[in-house]
């Protein structure tokens, strides 16, 4: 996994993990960010995608876990795709 740590005025305020899963293709594994500073997610991948050293073609959000704002946040930004998600649980008689 790679990514970044955002600092303002030497505090952490933010961080993206992302992992390559192929060339050019990341899956973004974390981003937490201080809800204080608006703007820090789109701020932070952006960055990432810009500043990585190496290409990012594409950038998969995974799932929002049921979280609308995170939902909304993933269609702000144009998917190509949504896949749907399943579900698969042992069953116990």
């Amino acid at each position: 996994m790679e990514g970044f740590l955002y600092e303002v005025a030497g505090q952490p305020v933010g961080f993206v993990l992302a992992q390559e899963i192929r060339p050019a293709v990341f899956a973004m594994r974390f981003a937490k960010g201080l809800a204080a500073y608006k703007g820090i997610y789109q701020y932070m991948f952006h960055h990432f995608c810009a500043a990585f050293p190496r290409p990012v073609a594409w950038l998969n959000f995974e799932q929002d876990m049921g979280l609308d704002n995170f939902r909304q946040t993933k269609l702000s930004y144009a998917p190509s795709a949504l896949l749907p998600k399943f579900r698969v649980r042992l069953r116990v008689d």
